[in-house]
């Protein structure tokens, strides 16, 4: 019955990914007061799944990974000879600091000239908070359970962080309901990401057989704009919708937020060691 019920829900969750991310006010007025709402695992693994399709039929149609593709059209070619050394690199902390800047993501600096391949740095953000940590191979980052952790990890920051600024301006909103908005969210986004980086792919190497500066501005203006509107936007209407503060109060919550992002990430910086330093465990207990 329960795969049964997970079946069904496949093309409801679909169309609401798309919703939220295109419609996200009309969404999430409807969404709050609906119980019939599928679940966070549903939700975020149905965004894994389809960003894992698309890429698996690019990269069985041009022969070639989907990220090695738009690493290689950069100002630097991307090496292919790895070392010997690079399945038995051990990820070491780096360091830990704070920032000014908002938002959650990894980043890996060095990978336009070390590959996807080699042990490298890797730069975790969220919120106020950044940690840098040595001997991380980009594709290993990239498996199933990896990256179902991380992505976990930051849906509860955002949410951990978000929660106490609506309480502070007496909107007790269900600590789990912001957290489902935040699953939505960052779902919303890893799909929008993988069709638009797909859709640049096709358009400026395949038809425009485009490369170097020419590539990255076409990369930025099909693909990082308009991920970067439609990703704010979503923000900035669906959980202000869901708070239901005027513009004001909303601005004074997400300060709040930030500041809590000082305290929550010290906290959940070694989670995220832990899921890189004790990850071929976890992929065999999980």
């Amino acid at each position: 019955m329960c795969l049964i019920e997970v079946g069904k829900a496949i093309p409801t969750i679909g169309r609401d990914i798309l919703w939220f991310y295109l419609r996200p006010r009309s969404f999430v007025l409807r969404w709050k007061d609906c119980k019939d709402v599928p679940a966070t695992k549903a939700v975020l693994g149905w965004a894994l799944a389809y960003a894992a399709l698309v890429i698996g039929l690019f990269a069985a149609v041009d022969g070639k990974s989907l990220t090695k593709t738009v690493l290689s059209m950069g100002l630097t070619p991307v090496p292919t000879a790895q070392t010997s050394e690079t399945p038995n690199a051990t990820p070491k902390f780096g360091t830990l600091g704070w920032r000014l800047g908002i938002g959650v993501g990894v980043a890996f600096p060095e990978s336009q000239s070390k590959g996807l391949e080699a042990p490298q740095i890797a730069v975790f953000r969220m919120g106020a908070g950044w940690m840098s940590v040595n001997n991380v191979v980009p594709s290993k980052v990239g498996t199933n359970v990896c990256e179902l952790l991380l992505l976990n990890l930051f849906i509860y920051f955002i949410a951990v962080c978000l929660w106490p600024g609506f309480y502070v301006f007496k909107k007790r909103l269900p600590f789990m309901q912001v957290v489902k908005l935040a699953n939505l969210f960052v779902s919303s986004i890893w799909v929008c990401a993988t069709s638009l980086i797909i859709v640049s792919v096709v358009v400026l190497i395949q038809l425009f057989k485009l490369s170097g500066l020419s590539f990255l501005f076409g990369y930025i203006c099909i693909t990082l704009l308009p991920l970067l509107v439609l990703s704010i936007r979503a923000f900035w209407v669906g959980f202000r919708s869901l708070s239901g503060l005027n513009r004001c109060k909303f601005l004074g919550a997400l300060l709040i937020s930030w500041l809590v992002s000082w305290i929550a990430f010290p906290i959940v910086s070694p989670l995220i060691f832990g899921v890189l330093r004790f990850q071929s465990f976890l992929e065999a207990v999980l």
